[in-house]
């Protein structure tokens, strides 16, 4: 009995270290951790606003990078007042006032559960991060299509997901006097590069 029992417990560490040895480890790029910018339109012109400060990305990452590899958690926070829609400060206050960042400073995502990786091509994947974005102080459920892919050490995640500012209660944005007016209809682009360790 102990003799079956000293196998089973050598294939259970086996397995275990089997299992360690294809994980690799990433830290969040210090070049480049990261690109966020939010695209719209308005009755005047197509407009992007860039978020310059994102936080609470995990600084570390280890994952098996194969066919149902698993990435447990993920989330981040963007400050509302970083952002910036390349017309003047006029602008920017506006998606200020309607994201209501006084009061709300930041637009947060949060995962909600185990994201499993599927194949994609060479050093290619794809995973739906499924989660809870809270933008103005309204939470919304969401899954997320994300792409990934290693290169020359570098793990990135890239993905856009649309959305409609009327899911969390804003008021598009307007100017002069109502006649130019922001669509309800946006998307949020983002990138987010892992260094090898």
């Amino acid at each position: 009995m102990k003799h079956w029992t000293l196998r089973i417990s050598c294939l259970a560490i086996a397995t275990f270290a089997f299992s360690a040895l294809g994980a690799q480890s990433f830290k969040l790029s210090p070049d480049k951790p990261y690109e966020v910018y939010v695209s719209g339109g308005s009755t005047l012109h197509d407009w992007t606003a860039t978020v310059n400060n994102v936080i609470d990305i995990p600084p570390t990452m280890t994952i098996n990078l194969k066919e149902g590899g698993v990435i447990e958690s993920f989330g981040f926070k963007a400050e509302g007042k970083s952002m910036e829609g390349g017309r003047g400060s006029t602008m920017d206050n506006k998606i200020y006032k309607a994201v209501k960042c006084d009061v709300h400073p930041y637009i947060t995502y949060k995962q909600t559960a185990p994201a499993k990786l599927q194949a994609a091509g060479k050093d290619q994947f794809k995973l739906i991060s499924k989660g809870i974005v809270s933008v103005a102080g309204m939470d919304k459920e969401i899954e997320v299509e994300v792409m990934a892919s290693l290169k020359d050490g570098v793990l990135t995640f890239t993905g856009e997901e649309p959305m409609k500012l009327s899911d969390f209660e804003i008021d598009p944005p307007s100017a002069l006097f109502g006649q130019i007016q922001t669509k309800d209809d946006i998307t949020v682009h983002f990138t987010i590069n892992y260094q090898a360790e």
